[in-house]
């Protein structure tokens, strides 16, 4: 792994955007479908920054036994995307392909968002790669601020 550059970034704000989709809890019927869509997602970052394995869930790491932080985002029966919920942190958030640039990874955003503000009105917090620009910048517009950068690897 060589090394790289990554944002904590804070959204402070107590007030958060509504959005205009529901998530469900994790449902086992999308276990496969979740791996897959995860690691196509992911694999473009992880190879450029060289994080192994570029495929999260293979050699043997499966999802987590408790899954009661991740959240999907299910359109006519399909995974358009998920967003996971750590205490206060966004993390996991994907959008499948052929349901990218409709607004999903927007609206999964706000969805994690509320779903904490819904449980208290702390800091939400959640972590970038500077590789990752798109993302960053959809946190932004939505009031997220870069409040501390790390480097990660050698």
């Amino acid at each position: 792994m060589r090394e790289f550059t990554v944002y904590e970034m804070t959204y402070d704000k107590r007030e958060v955007p509504e959005c205009g989709i529901e998530c469900v809890p994790f449902l086992e019927g999308y276990l496969d479908e979740y791996k897959r869509i995860y690691n196509e997602c992911f694999r473009p970052m992880r190879e450029a920054l060289d994080i192994r394995p570029y495929d999260w869930y293979s050699e043997g790491r499966e999802v987590p036994e408790d899954r009661s932080g991740i959240f999907l985002l299910v359109e006519d029966g399909e995974l358009a995307g998920s967003v996971s919920i750590i205490g206060n942190e966004v993390d996991g958030l994907f959008v499948a392909e052929a349901y990218r640039g409709k607004g999903h990874g927007r609206e999964l955003l706000l969805w994690a968002m509320n779903k904490i503000r819904e449980q208290n009105s702390e800091a939400i917090t959640l972590h970038v790669a500077k590789w990752n620009s798109g993302a960053a910048a959809l946190y932004e517009s939505v009031g997220f601020i870069k409040s501390r950068t790390m480097n990660i690897g050698r």
